[in-house]
C-alpha cells in the first residue's frame, strides 16, 4: 500500500472543507468538487509562489510590477473561488470561474512572449481538460470553443 505524504493528507482535508455536503448530495458531484478545490487550492498557491518570486524584482522594472499584481490578483480570485464553492455548491459555476483567470493570464504572457507560437498557448489547451473534469462536458466544449 502506498504511503500517504503529509502534503498529500493536507491537500485531501482542506480540500473537503470547500466541500459543502448540505449542498451538493451527489456523491459524484462531491468528489468532482473535492477535485475542483485541490486544483484551486494548488493554482493560488503556485500564484501566490510566483508573486513572492517576482518581489526582489518589483523595483527593477514595470514587467515585475506587472506580474506581481496579476499573480496577487489571480491568488485573490482564486481564493474568492473557494468561497464560492463553499457558500453555493455549484461546480459548474466555480469551475468556470477558475477557469478564467487561467485563461486571461495565459492569453497575455502569449502576448508578450510571442504571439501564437508561444509555449502559453500550448498550455492553454490543458484549460478545457480541467474544466472538463470538474464542470462537465458541456462547460469543456464552451472552453474549448473560446480558447
Amino acid at each position: 500500500m502506498l504511503k500517504i505524504s503529509i502534503a498529500t493528507q493536507w491537500l485531501r482535508h482542506t480540500s473537503q472543507y470547500f466541500v459543502n455536503p448540505l449542498k451538493i448530495h451527489n456523491a459524484e458531484a462531491q468528489y468532482r468538487a473535492q477535485v475542483l478545490a485541490g486544483c484551486i487550492i494548488v493554482f493560488s498557491a503556485i500564484s501566490l509562489l510566483a508573486a513572492l518570486i517576482l518581489l526582489p524584482q518589483w523595483l527593477q522594472g514595470k514587467i515585475g510590477v506587472i506580474g506581481c499584481y496579476m499573480a496577487l490578483f489571480i491568488a485573490l480570485f482564486f481564493f474568492g473561488c473557494l468561497y464560492v464553492l463553499k457558500k453555493t455548491g455549484n461546480n459548474i459555476i466555480t469551475a468556470n470561474l477558475a477557469a478564467t483567470p487561467l485563461y486571461l493570464s495565459l492569453v497575455y504572457s502569449g502576448l508578450i512572449i510571442g504571439g501564437p507560437a508561444a509555449t502559453s498557448n500550448t498550455i492553454m489547451l490543458l484549460i478545457p481538460l480541467i474544466v472538463y473534469f470538474t464542470a462537465g462536458a458541456r462547460s469543456a466544449i464552451y472552453w474549448t470553443g473560446i480558447i
